[in-house]
């Protein structure tokens, strides 16, 4: 793909459209329950009293079907370390909260340790760059992480919570990622104009396997069109008998038995010069160049020479 520049970028343009923020997404969409842990969570404290037995019961629901090790990796995943330890004892926190609620036993006497809590994972989940939120104080001066759209929807699906409340953000995570593909694209850029540069094109044309001929040629320059011979040939260039050839570089034509080949030349001196042709011959053009040169005669050769 790299011998065709543009074919090369629409595909991995392509590639990067699509895969860049389908995995933003998917790295984020693995924090989204514990978006909803913490909403619940604010809400067993300081939501409506009749909002707070939704909030518990769904907490106890879910909150046994997660661990704080598959919240460290989504974070890991994202390039950012968290407190696993903290985040676990957050969970049982709020746990031991619920399940008190649900049994009608809650008492809130430790109400500071749980805002606590909670301001610690507010500020993780932003830290994540994949979220935002407004802060409303309350009475107090206290920051309370409240919903964009009216009182808190309570269900039971931890990612209809979420995916209700929050906003995907692009944070330091997608600017990452964007300096990295771009990097990518600019080495990828570099490595196919390299690669179909003029020198490294004849440094390949010269590794290629080379057919000893004599055969008979025209070949056109600045509109003056001359008899030659040619020597050798490859797929990608030729060597020809060439009285007086023009310098390297210029662009020359040359009728081959199989039609006419757009070449350079390549290098010259007095008799002969090298070419190299701007398309390769296909493995049928260069066998039926092969075949024509069986019936070239000594004495057509003598008359051009």
């Amino acid at each position: 793909m790299l011998g065709n520049p543009r074919k090369f970028m629409r595909a991995l343009t392509a590639v990067v459209l699509l895969a860049h923020p389908c995995q933003a997404v998917a790295d984020c969409g693995r924090l989204l329950p514990l978006v909803q842990i913490h909403d619940a969570y604010r809400a067993m404290i300081s939501a409506p009293t009749d909002q707070r037995p939704n909030a518990a019961d769904m907490l106890s629901r879910s909150i046994p079907q997660l661990s704080a090790t598959y919240f460290t990796k989504a974070f890991q995943s994202l390039g950012l370390e968290t407190d696993e330890v903290r985040l676990s004892t957050l969970m049982l926190d709020a746990y031991l909260l619920a399940a008190q609620m649900n049994t009608g036993s809650v008492r809130l006497s430790h109400t500071q340790s749980h805002e606590a809590n909670l301001s610690w994972l507010m500020s993780e989940i932003v830290r994540s760059g994949c979220f935002t939120k407004e802060m409303q104080p309350d009475g107090n001066g206290a920051g309370l992480y409240e919903p964009l759209r009216g009182p808190l929807p309570l269900t039971t699906s931890p990612v209809s919570i979420a995916a209700d409340n929050m906003t995907f953000t692009k944070g330091a995570f997608d600017w990452r990622i964007l300096i990295m593909v771009l990097a990518i694209i600019a080495v990828a850029t570099l490595a196919a104009l390299v690669y179909r540069s003029r020198p490294a094109r004849i440094a390949r044309v010269e590794r290629l396997p080379r057919e000893n001929i004599a055969l008979l040629a025209k070949a056109q320059h600045d509109g003056i069109e001359k008899s030659v011979v040619l020597l050798d040939i490859s797929v990608g260039g030729a060597k020809i008998e060439w009285e007086n050839p023009p310098d390297p570089s210029e662009n020359v034509v040359i009728d081959l038995p199989v039609g006419a080949k757009p070449a350079s030349i390549v290098w010259s001196n007095a008799f002969f010069a090298g070419l190299l042709f701007d398309e390769r011959l296909t493995a049928e053009e260069f066998e039926d160049i092969i075949e024509a040169n069986g019936s070239v005669t000594r004495s057509q050769l003598t008359s051009v020479m």
